[in-house]
C-alpha cells in the first residue's frame, strides 16, 4: 500500500529535527535544513512528531517553524490557515492591508520569531508599509527576543556577565 506524502519547508534560519518512519517501517529522525524542504505522511507529523511534543502546541508544525508546501487532506489545510505562525508570502502582504487594529491584533497572536522576522523584511522591503506597521513588528520581536532592538539605536540588551568577565559581581 503506498501511502501519500505531505511537503513541508523549513523556512527558519536553523536545523530542524523530525521523527519519520522510512522505507523499512523503523522510525528515524532527520534532519531538516534551512530551506530545504522534507516529505512526510500526515500520520507521521501527527503521531511521531505533534502529539510527542513536550507541551502541546510546541511542535515544529504549529509552532509555524516548517512551512506546508503541499498538503493532503482539508483538515489539515483548515488548520494550517487558522495558525497565526503559518503565513505565506499571500498572507503576509494581506496583513498589511488590515486596519492598524486588526494589523496589530494578527501580529500579536505570532508566537513564531522566524514568522515576525519574515514580516519584518517584508515591511522593511516594501514601500506600501507605514513606519508605525515596522515599529509594532520590531515590538513583537523584542518581546519574543528580549535582545532584538531593530534599527532604532539605543544600547543593545547584553546578558548579565559571569565569572569570568571583569566586573562580575556574585552578589548582584
Amino acid at each position: 500500500m503506498s501511502e501519500d506524502f505531505e511537503t513541508w519547508k523549513n523556512t527558519g534560519k536553523g536545523m530542524i529535527s523530525i521523527n519519520r518512519k522510512n522505507p523499512e517501517g523503523r522510525e528515524e529522525s532527520i534532519i531538516v535544513r534551512p530551506g530545504h524542504t522534507v516529505e512526510l505522511t500526515e500520520k507521521d507529523r501527527k503521531y511521531r512528531n505533534v502529539e510527542r511534543a513536550n507541551n502541546p502546541g510546541n511542535d515544529v508544525f504549529s509552532r509555524g517553524f516548517l512551512q506546508p508546501v503541499e498538503l493532503l487532506d482539508e483538515k489539515s489545510i483548515a488548520e494550517v490557515a487558522a495558525n497565526p505562525n503559518i503565513l505565506n508570502e499571500d498572507d503576509i502582504e494581506a496583513l498589511f492591508d488590515l486596519d492598524w487594529r486588526k494589523f496589530d491584533s494578527e501580529v500579536a497572536k505570532i508566537s513564531n520569531t522566524a514568522t515576525v522576522e519574515r514580516l519584518l523584511s517584508v515591511a522593511q522591503d516594501s514601500d506600501s508599509t507605514t513606519a508605525r506597521q515596522v515599529d509594532v513588528i520590531e515590538n513583537r520581536l523584542v518581546e519574543l527576543q528580549p535582545h532584538f532592538r531593530g534599527d532604532k539605536g539605543g544600547d543593545p540588551v547584553t546578558a548579565p556577565k559571569t565569572s569570568g568577565e571583569q566586573g562580575f559581581d556574585p552578589d548582584a
